[in-house]
């Protein structure tokens, strides 16, 4: 499965390793700075892979699909959900995930859970189904003594994660009052307001004509899940303006790429670029909170995580 607020960056080991039918939800430190963790996996000589990776602004990424085996766990990788998490390459156990990267954490959790009848309790047994932290299990799981994820993340794991899910919060918004504390509520009314202008902005590139194998339809619903992807990271980029507009940046330049392969090449006719700069521009042309993040070239849009391509 591929998780529809996800950014898909999909590598060859989703189509060539083992299915799987997921029960657990284990979550890691990547020792990382990196926005996303595709080059790593990537790259000569490493041999594992993770499900998922949350960045430091909470934008989470996808590497694999869930009903296929990834190499993160030892023991459970014929049965677990691995999620990689950001950490400025510190291994300070006591490092906890900052509150845009919890709200992340626990919509993922959620939609794991929803889909896959993942229990929100945490694991009796190392093979018992529930959601977890890496050194949990340590020899089974990990191969070992590790720290990961650290003593404070999996006190959130225990405390925030699990019991949100058991609670049957939803992972369509986990957003909360208090998590919005560090915005003014002009702040707030003003940034959901732009991410309205730009959703209605996209609309309007949905009315090209259908041309053979791209219906009108297909690119009308890629704009609006549009606008839902980008109000939801909005509402989860909420402890800091500067984490608002890095997450904002970092799915604009991604999705564009991701859109191209979904509906083929733009110039077909099905939604052109100038078409998409179009939009932008007319949703930013009054100024606004993201006027100096949708910069003229830029292009804002959805990645189609049910029907995802490879990279």
């Amino acid at each position: 499965m591929f998780c529809p607020f996800a950014v898909q960056q999909i590598i060859p080991e989703s189509r060539t390793q083992g299915r799987i039918t997921p029960t657990t939800l284990i979550f890691h430190e990547a020792v990382s700075s990196a926005d996303s963790l595709r080059d790593y996996w990537n790259s000569p000589g490493v041999e594992l892979e993770s499900h998922f990776y949350i960045g430091k602004t909470g934008v989470i990424y996808q590497f694999v699909d869930t009903e296929v085996r990834a190499d993160a766990n030892v023991d459970a990788n014929g049965f677990a959900i691995s999620v990689e998490t950001w950490d400025d390459s510190n291994r300070d156990p006591l490092l906890a995930w900052n509150p845009a990267m919890l709200a992340a954490a626990k919509r993922l959790a959620a939609w794991c859970a929803d889909v896959h009848d993942i229990p929100a309790r945490e694991p009796a047994a190392w093979n018992s189904g529930g959601i977890g932290g890496h050194n949990w299990f340590a020899v089974r799981w990990a191969g070992g003594a590790r720290q990961c994820p650290g003593v404070s993340r999996s006190a959130q794991i225990r405390k925030d994660i699990i019991p949100y899910v058991a609670s049957g919060g939803g992972w369509g918004n986990t957003t909360t009052e208090d998590d919005m504390a560090g915005f003014t509520q002009d702040q707030i009314n003003n940034l959901m307001s732009a991410v309205g202008e730009i959703r209605a902005a996209l609309k309007e590139t949905a009315k090209a004509p259908a041309v053979p194998g791209h219906p009108a339809e297909t690119v009308h619903d890629i704009v609006q899940r549009n606008g839902d992807e980008i109000r939801a990271l909005v509402q989860a980029a909420h402890d800091s303006l500067h984490q608002l507009t890095t997450a904002v940046q970092a799915y604009a330049v991604t999705a564009h790429d991701d859109l191209a392969q979904r509906i083929g090449d733009v110039e077909t006719g099905a939604v052109s670029e100038t078409q998409l700069d179009a939009a932008v521009q007319r949703a930013t042309q009054n100024g606004g909170p993201l006027a100096d993040v949708v910069r003229k070239g830029e292009r804002i849009a959805i990645v189609d995580g049910d029907s995802p391509q490879p990279q």
